[in-house]
């Protein structure tokens, strides 16, 4: 029984590394957003055709690495503004209404992740779902 305790415990201590390789890093994206679809105002009228601009910003941190395989968390924040425009146009077409909209939208984010490193080469497959909380 002791010596299948120490034989365990030995395992374990040569299965586990010293120090993991932990590391933390900070992500910036922008992109251009193109509006898929058409929004209805408050004034019933239909908007589509949107264009704009997205700006996003995380911290991610490796909670546990071992082995090339990494389990970490990313907060950040995600902003994104487009413009989008509506035109009325009487029956008879004798005059029209241009009415334009602005949107942003800011979201906090996180992103709980599973990360593996292949061996030598560095390059890195990693998975993320993503939570999103509109703030404004």
């Amino acid at each position: 029984m002791k010596h299948g305790l120490f034989a365990a415990v030995l395992g374990l201590l040569a299965v586990i590394p010293k120090s993991s390789s932990a590391q933390w890093g900070v992500e910036l994206g922008a992109g251009y957003d193109i509006q898929g679809g058409t929004f209805t105002a408050p004034c019933a009228c239909p908007y589509s055709g949107g264009s704009g601009y997205a700006l996003r910003g995380a911290i991610s941190y490796d909670v546990v690495s071992l082995f090339g395989l990494s389990i970490g968390v990313k907060p950040g924040v995600d902003y994104k503004q487009f413009s989008s425009a509506h035109t009325y146009t009487n029956a008879s077409g004798s005059f029209s209404v241009r009415d334009s909209a602005n949107i942003t939208q800011t979201y906090l984010t996180f992103e709980p992740y599973v990360r593996y490193t292949v061996p030598v080469v560095g390059v890195f497959v990693q998975v993320a779902p993503s939570v999103a909380y509109m703030v404004s």
